[in-house]
């Protein structure tokens, strides 16, 4: 097993201590930005993002086009996206130990059902999230607001 950070920065210094002293351990990199966040999915099992607030976390979706499971907190954003049980898995936001066993229950899981998991995310982005969709969505809500004169 092998843990990749991907985050904004690429200083270890931005990251919590817990996670600072995990830098530089066997198996554990510090990968910083990508362009080519997709060669990046491409070796990982599952996405996890512990976030305390999020809009409509990008990564998520990544991580469903790319067919791989998630563990995300149980947070707005995350939870519109993530169904526990389903294509991934819900922890508590806030809380190291909910985390914990979130992480411990898909490493549990066999490849097999964490492959029905991270396909079933992949159908999700593709119903609810495909760009045409979403671009017909919004331009349906700029229809209405000019239609009422605003």
């Amino acid at each position: 097993m092998a843990l990749r950070v991907c985050r904004g920065g690429e200083r270890v210094g931005h990251l919590p201590g817990a996670a600072r002293s995990l830098v530089g351990a066997a198996g554990c990199a510090l990968l910083g930005p990508s362009d080519r966040i997709e060669e990046v999915y491409s070796q990982a099992d599952c996405v996890v993002l512990p976030s305390y607030r999020e809009g409509m976390p990008r990564s998520l979706l990544e991580a469903g086009a790319m067919g791989l499971p998630v563990v995300a907190t149980n947070v707005p954003g995350c939870r519109n996206i993530v169904a526990d049980g389903h294509n991934g898995l819900l922890c508590e936001a806030k809380s190291a130990e909910s985390l914990r066993n979130a992480l411990e229950a898909m490493l549990a899981l066999s490849p097999e059902e964490r492959s029905r998991m991270g396909a079933a995310g992949r159908r999700q982005v593709e119903q609810a999230y495909d760009e045409q969709l979403v671009v017909k969505a919004a331009l349906d809500v700029l229809d209405g607001l000019r239609g009422r004169g605003t």
